[in-house]
């Protein structure tokens, strides 16, 4: 494609664009024409979200396991009810699955047990407890997923600089947006809250050995959890939340740069990236969390000069 058509449709999808001048969820600005000296330009950028989970009302779940000795230590005159004298049987029932399996997920529950959650600190089960068991107590929760909510934190992306060249590489801003009434935790890898990024050929996603490749975030040089030499990554298995406040945007800046690890693969075509915002009401660990599948898909393609 020759430098003045691939000028002439980034401007067309500008005018299309440029209704606005402050971004915010929903708006994207668009995509800026690349330097003069580019080799590929990013086009065709576009930007897909899918709320997947949860996909059940109310998760019922074990909060807290207690010997007798740690009651002592942790409460103070505790409201103590044994599975037996739950009156409501259907009450009793839904306390005896809990402590069988942990947790459950469900679309209703009896009704007044999330009363009865509420006013109750701890429950035994002397049935099936045996006598020189450690764990003899038990704290429960109700928590309320709400399937059918819009996300309460955003995903977004934008094009940042467009041109691929040899020293001065293409940008993507990545966003997350906090629209709720309320502080979120986001969950993620190392390098939070977006961790590393690969973009892979769109026919090779899922694939075991995918052409893909790195988009470069400076943080990774700094991160002792990411480890890159020549082409070879190694990357730690850790889980990190970082907590986003109602109305914060966080952003993170990556670029497609040939002259960082693991970019053999760069070059034109249709390229994706993908992965899976979590998150969870800020101190509700053990509560439902939210999921929403996210997909960045562009082209890069050649820019010829005349």
């Amino acid at each position: 494609m020759r430098r003045r058509a691939l000028l002439a449709a980034l401007a067309s999808g500008a005018a299309a664009s440029a209704a606005g001048c402050v971004r915010a969820p929903g708006f994207r600005p668009p995509v800026p024409d690349p330097d003069a000296d580019a080799a590929l330009a990013v086009t065709d950028f576009d930007v897909t979200t899918e709320k997947v989970a949860p996909d059940y009302r109310w998760l019922v779940r074990i909060t807290g396991v207690y010997s007798t000795d740690a009651v002592g230590r942790h409460f103070t005159d505790p409201v103590v009810v044994d599975v037996a004298d739950i009156d409501d049987p259907e009450i009793r029932d839904a306390v005896e699955r809990t402590l069988r399996d942990g947790e459950y997920r469900t679309n209703s529950i009896p009704d007044g047990l999330r009363d009865f959650v509420a006013r109750t600190d701890l429950v035994t089960w002397a049935a099936n407890t045996a006598a020189d068991a450690t764990a003899t107590h038990w704290s429960l929760g109700v928590f309320d997923a709400d399937p059918g909510s819009s996300p309460a934190v955003q995903f977004d992306a934008r094009v940042t600089d467009s041109g691929v060249s040899a020293d001065d590489p293409a940008a993507i801003e990545f966003s997350l947006t906090n629209v709720g009434g309320e502080t979120y935790a986001v969950f993620s890898g190392t390098v939070p809250p977006f961790s590393l990024l690969n973009a892979t050929r769109p026919s090779d996603l899922g694939s075991e050995s995918p052409t893909d490749f790195l988009l470069w975030n400076d943080r990774y040089a700094d991160d002792e959890c990411v480890g890159i030499q020549d082409d070879r990554l190694v990357v730690c298995a850790i889980g990190v939340r970082t907590p986003i406040e109602p109305g914060e945007t966080i952003t993170r800046e990556y670029a497609i740069d040939p002259a960082k690890p693991r970019t053999r693969s760069l070059g034109p075509g249709d390229w994706t990236i993908s992965d899976t915002l979590t998150y969870h009401r800020e101190g509700e660990a053990q509560g439902p969390s939210t999921e929403v599948e996210w997909r960045v898909d562009f082209t890069l393609e050649d820019v010829e000069t005349e």
